[in-house]
């Protein structure tokens, strides 16, 4: 099965395809996501370079979103203390930590484009004569005639269990609304937001506490072995193609005002949402106690109001059943 990957260069598109590599699949190509502006060009490495030893460094085209907006906020920070930009918005990436990375190792050409319906791109895609093409976090909707070119089509690894949670953050929504069970979902594109249909799902449950990119890559190992495995059935002719269930849930990418926390939650909710959400560098703020906390993080949660004295800090949050010992946002 001549198989393409679509990803970018964050956590999960990486963790995706090396289970792909490990499984045996035929990765013929990777292509990530780029600027706009460019219709398709080879990233790393060129045609008779040498790769870079261990960690060593190179640009890649595009952060994950997630990535981008919490070095957006950390850029803001940094610049309201010191009047400068810090080193904590480099857009500079790890070549062990890299999709291209992986790619190389394994003499695999990667490309990087803006626009996948670019006439250059989408003739390229038809010269590579795919069968199926694996994606795993990509920044645009693919049009319909590009979903057309490979033989079976396009499978997207989603953090889900889909039709639930559709849109570009899943996880995010998902610690926000209390779920500590869900899933990764892989599902045949269409046209449509996470809408095709389904092709495999498998259920994940995560520890309370547990830091969204911990989350994000027992989903990502979890959907790169489920995809594995459809692509071997799809092989043999016995993929599984069923339509979503009519109804599901779309949400957006989250904006500031998202991070805001509700003392009517269980102090258990806010302290996992907490504790997913950090890495974002963004504040929370929630009004309890008759006071509005701004927050970065938390530590521990129990089931009553804490009589106890924090450490400078830090400060013991009330939620609706019980309170949350957080760290105080470093204003």
């Amino acid at each position: 099965m001549r198989t393409l990957f679509m990803g970018m260069s964050g956590q999960f598109s990486h963790i995706v395809l090396e289970r792909l590599l490990a499984r045996g699949i035929n990765v013929v190509a990777v292509l990530l996501t780029g600027p706009k502006n460019v219709p398709l060009r080879a990233v790393f490495p060129a045609a008779g370079t040498a790769l870079p030893t261990q960690g060593e460094e190179f640009e890649l085209p595009l952060l994950n979103p997630a990535v981008t907006l919490a070095t957006t906020a950390l850029e803001e920070r940094c610049v309201n203390r010191s009047g400068g930009t810090g080193n904590s918005a480099s857009h500079v990436a790890s070549v062990s930590g890299s999709p291209v990375a992986l790619a190389a190792n394994k003499g695999i050409p990667a490309y990087e484009c803006g626009k996948v319906g670019h006439q250059k791109t989408t003739g390229w895609l038809k010269e590579l004569a795919l069968d199926v093409v694996s994606v795993a976090c990509w920044n645009s909707i693919i049009p319909a005639p590009v979903l057309e070119i490979p033989r079976f089509g396009f499978l997207n690894v989603h953090p889900s269990l889909l039709p639930a949670y559709r849109g570009p953050f899943p996880l995010f929504w998902q610690f926000r609304n209390g779920e500590t069970a869900t899933g990764i979902s892989v599902h045949w594109m269409d046209a449509g937001l996470d809408s095709g249909d389904i092709a495999g799902r498998r259920e994940i449950r995560f520890r309370d506490g547990i830091r969204g990119s911990s989350a994000e890559a027992l989903c990502a190992k979890s959907g790169g072995n489920l995809l594995a495995e459809i692509i071997g059935r799809l092989s043999r002719g016995d993929a599984l193609r069923q339509p979503q269930p009519s109804g599901g849930t779309y949400y957006p990418a989250p904006s500031q005002d998202d991070f805001t926390l509700d003392s009517k939650w269980h102090p258990r909710r806010a302290f996992n949402f907490m504790r997913a959400t950090a890495e974002w560098g963004i504040p929370f703020s929630v009004e309890a106690d008759g006071r509005l906390h701004r927050l970065s993080d938390a530590i521990e949660w129990q089931e009553d109001a804490s009589t106890q004295t924090p450490d400078c800090g830090k400060v013991w949050a009330s939620f609706q059943g019980g309170s949350v010992l957080a760290e105080e946002w470093p204003d």
